[in-house]
């Protein structure tokens, strides 16, 4: 069985938590994935740590903004294609031209790749 996705229709699945332990951050840090649209929120979240780990919760939150625009990016040209095999094993994949982007956001599309494909796994189609 296959299934492909909109990269939009994955996005509320990524763990956000793997996403930015690849990244070096620890879990805390990716708690501002759950704050949505709400900049006095976000201003809130960055002021609860310690004033030390300020710059590092400010680079996380910059670090999300940039990978969600990347996801953004990345809806407009590609689906992920998840299939599952007649003996239950599920593989899912993602294609993107990263070899035309720098470093910095071939790594984080790389990562993304990966959320997305384990989202794509963990998700269950529509019946």
């Amino acid at each position: 069985m296959t299934a492909e996705y909109g990269i939009h229709e994955l996005s509320p699945f990524i763990n956000w938590n793997d996403f930015f332990r690849q990244w070096g951050y620890e879990s805390r840090f990716a708690t501002i994935a759950r704050i949505q649209g709400c900049d006095v929120c976000r201003a809130s979240w960055l002021v609860s740590f310690p004033p030390e780990e300020r710059q590092t919760a400010s680079e996380a939150m910059q670090l999300l903004k940039e990978a969600n625009r990347m996801l953004e990016q990345l809806d407009k040209d590609y689906r992920l294609t998840r299939t599952v095999s007649a003996n239950g094993t599920v593989a899912a994949a993602i294609d993107a031209e990263v070899y035309l982007l720098d470093e910095h956001k071939r790594k984080l599309v790389h990562t993304l790749a990966g959320c997305l494909t384990d989202a794509a796994v963990r998700k269950r189609p529509v019946e």
